[in-house]
């Protein structure tokens, strides 16, 4: 599910050679002032991970205009010149096209002065620093406890969502699921309860939640976010090449065996249920076993009562476990389209 991108931009960044391009656009709470900074960019470190994205940006503050930006957002567009005019949201008037991430917000700003340099250091931190920061006061206090029985996990995160943007401000979405269905996220109908032993954020609720599918939720531009079901016959979503565009500069990886290679989910079981009824789903790799050995791991569900969802649990824990067996790094000239679970595909044909 690359971000889509106009053909000159795919060219222009393909190119050996080109004029790479950052947007940034910071734009205050209430959106009524933005302050566009791009020309005064020094250094951009950006951080896209599982559940948690962030960015160091050094601006140039020479003539000393560079304000306070705390609590500003900034959705960083990456790009190139390709010489087209486009409109916002994709380009400019001065021949520059680009494709947004995700939202950030300015944490910190830090200004430094030394013989010859002026500039402002800014820590931004995104959409996932947001649900950390947000505790679901569903329910009755002081305990805030809310109950979700005959919802599914796909339901439950919407309803986080909207409670999330009611009390922010910021109008957080869930994407339809479309083509991501892994038959478990909107099917399952987990007994769910928050703030039990502690009042909890949303991002690990999300993440708990998430742990019961197949599926992985990536954010996006606009307050998005959207779910991902990885699946081995998925078409590529990027391609690079040792000999033709869109280069490679390095490409190393790493293959584990997996461990464990036998998931076993115990269920249905706790006070007043008799141990006779518990429910066990196994689920197995017989490739990875007959490689090396039986490995097993132990999971508990207590709250599911039928076997199909022990299994569907047991399948998921399983796959989870099989996606972390291949594990790369890849080093390329900027790809505006990439995004986090895309599937990429590197054809190398060096030592042929």
């Amino acid at each position: 599910m690359a971000r889509t991108i106009s053909a000159a931009l795919l060219t222009a960044q393909q190119g050996v050679s080109g004029t790479p391009y950052v947007k940034l656009k910071f734009t205050s709470k209430d959106g009524g002032t933005t302050y566009d900074y791009s020309s005064r960019l020094l250094e951009l470190e950006h951080h896209e991970d599982p559940y948690n994205d962030y960015a160091v940006i050094r601006l140039r503050d020479d003539d000393l205009t560079v304000v306070d930006l705390t609590g500003y957002w900034v959705q960083i567009g990456y790009g190139f010149y390709t010489g087209n005019n486009v409109a916002e949201p994709n380009g400019d008037n001065a021949g520059n096209e680009y494709s947004y991430s995700s939202r950030l917000w300015v944490k910190w700003q830090s200004p430094s002065s030394a013989e010859g340099i002026l500039r402002q250091t800014l820590r931004l931190e995104g959409m996932w620093s947001v649900l950390g920061e947000y505790v679901l006061l569903l329910g009755d206090p002081p305990f805030y406890n809310e109950e979700y029985t005959t919802t599914t996990v796909y339901g439950i995160i919407t309803a986080f969502l909207a409670d999330v943007s009611t009390g922010t401000g910021y109008t957080f979405t869930l994407d339809a699921l479309g083509t991501q269905d892994d038959g478990i996220i909107n099917t399952f109908l987990p007994d769910f309860t928050i703030n039990q032993v502690a009042y909890e954020d949303v991002r690990s609720l999300i993440n708990t939640l998430m742990e019961m599918t197949k599926c992985y939720l990536r954010a996006q531009a606009g307050l998005a976010f959207k779910v991902i079901y990885p699946r081995t016959d998925d078409a590529n979503n990027e391609e690079y090449y040792s000999y033709q565009a869109h280069f490679f500069y390095e490409y190393t990886e790493k293959v584990n065996l997996l461990i464990p290679n036998r998931v076993i989910v115990f269920a249905y079981f706790g006070e007043g249920i008799p141990l006779s009824d518990l429910i066990t789903a196994t689920v197995n790799d017989t490739t990875q076993q007959a490689r090396y050995m039986l490995v097993t791991g132990l999971y508990q569900a207590a709250l599911i009562t039928n076997l199909t969802d022990a299994l569907n649990r047991a399948d998921a824990i399983l796959t989870r476990l099989k996606a972390e067996m291949l594990s790369g790094r890849l080093i390329i000239p900027h790809d505006s389209r990439v995004e986090l679970y895309d599937k990429v595909r590197v054809y190398d044909t060096r030592g042929l």
